[in-house]
């Protein structure tokens, strides 16, 4: 399955930075949240340490960005922080707080606007995956019932051309 995607997406213009596999870090609470929520998606995010567009506007994210180890300007975890910066009381911090605490970025775009895609942590559909754009980050839309339906449809995507909500690879 990552094999495939990762040609199809290299042949779409995209840069794939393996993982050094002998390097030997600690899981933080992300990455185990991660591994509770998905083993395939943390198979996929522990495969490399880069993947992004030749553009350097969209990329997913890898182990290496939730360990703060990257080489992005962005953080894994930047869309939250703007949200948090931008509250405007005591409450609205709590409820973007909560939000993201069950919401875990696993893909970000700058391309057409602050975009991501994030799978769902905590609460209803687990396991879900979810697409989140600027102005409102927290009003998000399901685009996928798991990680591995979303890879099918980002294959289905490469292979027909069509963007998946504004994503276009």
């Amino acid at each position: 399955m990552k094999n495939n995607l990762i040609k199809k997406l290299k042949k779409h213009g995209w840069i794939f930075e393996h993982t050094d596999k002998n390097r030997k870090e600690k899981d933080n609470k992300e990455i185990e949240i991660i591994k509770k929520t998905s083993i395939n998606l943390y198979k996929w995010c522990s495969f490399f340490d880069a993947l992004y567009s030749s553009a350097e506007d969209e990329w997913f994210l890898s182990l290496n960005d939730f360990r703060n180890n990257s080489d992005s300007s962005f953080s894994w975890n930047e869309f939250e922080k703007i949200c948090i910066e931008s509250c405007s009381s005591p409450k609205e911090e709590i409820e973007v707080r909560i939000f993201w605490s069950g919401h875990l970025p696993i893909f970000m775009s700058t391309k057409s606007g602050y975009q991501y895609w994030a799978i769902k942590t905590s609460g209803e559909n687990i396991g879900a995956i979810y697409y989140g754009r600027e102005p409102e980050f927290e009003e998000v839309t399901k685009i996928a019932e798991n990680f591995d339906d979303l890879i099918k449809k980002i294959n289905l995507s490469l292979d027909t051309n069509n963007k998946i909500l504004g994503i276009d690879f």
